[in-house]
Parts: C-alpha cells; sequence; structure tokens
C-alpha cells in the first residue's frame, strides 16, 4: 500500500498516540501467556497464528514506514536493538528527541527508528518461533528497552535536582552578583570621595607652602628688624658699660689708696691694742693673785660655818623627831579615850536596853502595888 507524506497530515499528537501504542504493544507480549500457550499444545496452528499474528503487525509497520518515508533510514534486518548506555545514547548528539523513549518529534525521526527496530524485532521473532518456538529474541529486547527506559527515568529526575541546583546557583550567583555590584558602587563612590580628598588635600597643601613660604619670609624680615633694634639697644649698653667701667677703674684705684691707708691705720691701731692688752694683762694677773688669796680664806670659813651647819642640823632633826614621836603618843592617847567612850556608851546603851546592872528592875512590895493601882484609877 503506497501512500505519500502529503496525504495524510500527521501532528505531534499522532506521533505520540503511534509510540504509545509501540509501548503498548510491548508490555502486552506476556510472557506468562506465551508459556501457556505454548504448554497447553505445542502446534501448528498456534505457531501459524502467533506468527499471523506478527506478520500483520509487520504489515502495519510497513504502512507506518511508507507514510514517514522521507525520514526513513532503512531497514537492516541483521541490526537488532542493542543496549547502549546513556553516555553512548546521547553524548555528542544534538537531538536527543531521536533517542528518548515516550518523546515526540517534529522530524519523526524516532518513529522511523521505532517502526524499524520493531519490523526487524518482529521479523526475528517470526523466524525463532518457526524454528525453535521460542520468543528469547523479544524477551531480550523488551528487557533492554525497559532497563534503558528506567535508565532515562533516573537520568530526567537527575536532571530535574541538577536544574534545581543550577537554578539555585544562577539565583546564588545573582544575589552575589548584585552584592558585588553594590560593593563595586560603593567602592567606586568611596574612590571619588577619596580622589576628591586628594585633590582638596593638594590644592590646601599648596596653599599651606604658599602661606608658609610668606609667613617664613614676612618672619624673616621682622626677626632682621627686631634684631637690629636689639643691636642697637645693646650697642647703647655697651658704651654705657665701657663709660661705667673707666669711672669703676677710677673708683677701684682711690679705693685700693683708702685701703692701703686704712691698712695702715689699723696696723698702727692694732699695735697700740697690744701694748694696752699687756699692761690690762698685768694688772688682771694681779688682782688674780689676789683674789686667789680671798677666795682660799673665804673657803675655810665657808668649812667652819658647814660643820656648825651640820651640828645644829643634827639638833634640829632630833627635836623634830622627839617632837613627833610625842604628838603620836599624844594623838594614840586621845584615839584610846575618844574609842573607850565610844565603847562606854556602847555598853551602857545595851545594859540599858537589857535592862543589866544597875538599870535591872527593883520589885515592889503590895503596899506599894495597891497604891499604885489606886493611882492608876484615878
Amino acid at each position: 500500500m503506497d501512500l505519500d507524506r502529503e496525504d495524510l497530515i500527521l501532528s505531534e499528537d499522532y506521533v505520540s498516540t503511534i509510540d504509545n501504542e509501540f509501548i503498548n504493544i510491548s508490555s502486552e507480549f506476556d510472557v506468562v501467556h506465551f508459556e501457556k500457550i505454548f504448554d497447553v499444545e505445542k502446534s501448528k496452528f498456534v505457531i501459524n497464528l502467533i506468527v499471523s499474528v506478527l506478520n500483520e503487525c509487520m504489515n502495519e509497520l510497513a504502512i507506518l514506514r511508507s507514510v514517514n518515508l522521507q525520514n526513513d533510514l532503512g531497514l537492516n534486518p541483521d541490526k537488532l536493538l542493542q543496549y547502549t548506555t546513556v553516555e553512548e545514547r546521547y553524548m555528542g548528539q544534538e537531538n536527543h528527541a531521536e533517542y528518548r523513549i515516550n518523546s515526540t518529534n517534529s522530524n519523526f525521526d524516532k518513529l522511523a527508528k521505532d517502526i524499524n527496530m520493531f519490523y526487524v524485532l518482529f521479523k526475528e521473532v517470526c523466524q525463532e518461533i518457526r524454528a525453535y518456538g521460542t520468543y528469547n529474541v523479544m524477551q531480550d529486547t523488551f528487557e533492554i528497552i525497559k532497563r534503558m527506559q528506567k535508565e532515562e527515568e533516573d537520568l530526567l529526575e537527575d536532571e530535574a535536582n541538577q536544574e534545581k541546583v543550577i537554578k539555585d546557583l544562577v539565583n546564588c550567583r545573582e544575589q552575589e552578583r548584585i552584592e558585588n555590584i553594590h560593593t563595586i558602587e560603593e567602592t567606586n563612590s568611596k574612590i571619588q570621595k577619596l580622589k576628591f580628598l586628594v585633590e582638596d588635600i593638594y590644592i590646601y597643601g599648596q596653599h599651606e607652602v604658599q602661606y608658609f613660604n610668606k609667613w617664613e619670609q614676612s618672619r624673616m624680615e621682622q626677626n632682621i628688624l627686631k634684631n637690629k633694634g636689639k643691636e642697637q639697644h645693646y650697642e647703647t649698653i655697651i658704651s654705657k658699660t665701657n663709660i661705667k667701667m673707666q669711672q669703676e677703674n677710677r673708683c677701684d684705684n682711690e679705693l685700693e689708696r683708702y685701703f692701703e691707708e686704712t691698712r695702715n691705720d689699723a696696723m698702727e691701731e692694732i699695735q697700740q691694742w697690744m701694748k694696752q692688752y699687756d699692761e690690762d694683762t698685768e694688772q688682771l694677773e694681779s688682782n688674780i693673785a689676789e683674789l686667789k688669796i680671798n677666795l682660799d680664806e673665804i673657803t675655810e670659813q665657808r668649812i667652819i660655818a658647814n660643820e656648825k651647819y651640820a651640828k645644829r642640823q643634827a639638833e634640829i632633826d632630833d627635836w623634830l623627831e622627839y617632837r613627833r614621836i610625842k604628838e603620836a603618843k599624844e594623838l594614840q592617847r586621845m584615839k584610846e579615850i575618844k574609842a573607850a567612850t565610844k565603847i562606854q556608851a556602847w555598853w551602857r546603851g545595851v545594859m540599858f536596853r537589857k535592862q543589866l546592872g544597875p538599870y535591872r528592875k527593883k520589885k515592889k512590895g503590895k503596899g506599894k502595888d495597891k497604891k499604885g493601882k489606886k493611882k492608876g484609877k484615878k
């Protein structure tokens, strides 16, 4: 059956539907189902039935192949589906949809490839069933498809995780870029401020240098004028000092003459005083001799007076001791008299209170008692 591509418009949904049918075909070929058929009855009828079904599938695939003839890669009966790793399938490939299971492609490359794969698979299965009554080729092919599909699902899941990580890294990079931009802007602002500050400092330094030079020049002129005034002042002082030195020299000469005359006068006066000293010394020595004689006499008189004083002092001490003893005895006698008087008074009081001795009550007669009673009645 020959159909042109222009007679049939295939959309992406149609291609996806066909691709899903191929996956359903692979899942519907249940190994257990075939084993049950072959276990029940291994007859030519069943084999021919299965082969006819597979031939019908091959005819439908041929129709699809004729529809997608533009992208057909050509049948290769000796080339079955072989397991290839994810790296071998996708590394260096620009169009990954051509190799991805359950994917759609507007160029229909993968559709043509899947048609060829199933066509060759069904053909090999038919030959194996006719020859041996087994379908190992189909089992191996479906295992390869499931394994490759599982690897692709893992790869897609890992890709999603990697995209999330990449997105986080991109966000982090963008945030760092913004922070770096802010830092650069702040740095540029600081550099601009520092540049202005350096310019201000440079201009201020130039003005300072000019001001310092002018100030130094004016200070030198002022110091020159001041030093000239000081020089004139010191020259005046020097001239006055010279005049004063001349006067001092004159005074010094006059003082030397005065001191010489004064020294001569003092020497004469010293000679006179030495003579006077000798005379006074002789007079004092004679007076001292007389005083020594008088001192000896006074010393003898003092010794005699001391002896008399000691004798009389002993007599006075004896008399004072006698008077002290006498006064002590008199004082003791007075104390004894006073104590005896107090004792007698105390004893009289005791005898009176106790009615002892002469203070004892006397016994009275009867007549006297009656008189006493009568007197009491009155």
